[in-house]
């Protein structure tokens, strides 16, 4: 069921990219545009307005756990069984092997170093996540010509780094001006005098 549903929408998705490459598809390419870019800017306003700082707060936590499983299941899998991550991913040893170990240890000391630079853990970890997602990226377009690298991998790299530099922009835009806090509400409050009416 799973395979006929997969053919089905492979299907579906193939004839409308080849209908919006067409000529016959350059009107509704436009029009997709347009719709494309009202959504963003509808996106981009709301994550950037004073409403939007919940929004950006979750946005946060959500690529914060995108990157989390991302780099954790590859991670356990090289820690747990060594051999068949190094068969499967480095069947011989190459120069983006030791280039990957490199990013990881940049990762760990950009983490160290921001968590004594931003007191917010969400700003921490979104800075460590961004430059080893970032680094990674860049190394796996530089290191195509030096094998271990999958054509596929720069792209998915770059669309997870993409969600994480997203997140940490939006969310240092809200973190730049904290909330009040209910103290500071309640003192504010109390600052206000009622007018007596005589």
């Amino acid at each position: 069921m799973r395979q006929r549903f997969g053919k089905v929408a492979m299907g579906i998705g193939t004839a409308i990219f080849l209908y919006l490459a067409s000529e016959n598809g350059s009107a509704v390419r436009r029009r997709f545009s347009k719709v494309v870019l009202g959504v963003g800017m509808a996106i981009f306003m709301y994550l950037t307005s004073e409403k939007g700082r919940a929004a950006r707060r979750r946005f946060a936590k959500v690529a914060i756990g995108i990157g989390a499983a991302f780099w954790l299941f590859p991670g356990l899998w090289a820690f747990l069984g060594a051999r068949s991550f190094f068969e499967k991913t480095e069947p011989a040893p190459t120069v983006h092997f030791i280039h990957n170990m490199g990013v990881l240890m940049v990762g760990i000391a950009v983490w160290a170093i921001a968590s004594l630079i931003f007191s917010d853990v969400l700003t921490v970890a979104l800075t460590g996540l961004v430059v080893v997602s970032g680094l990674d990226t860049y190394l796996h377009f530089q290191d195509l010509h030096v094998g271990g690298v999958h054509l596929r991998d720069p792209w998915i790299l770059a669309g997870v780094t993409l969600i994480q530099v997203t997140a940490l922009i939006f969310y240092s835009r809200g973190a730049a001006s904290p909330a009040p806090s209910s103290a500071q509400v309640r003192a504010a409050e109390d600052d206000q005098v009622p007018v007596s009416q005589t």
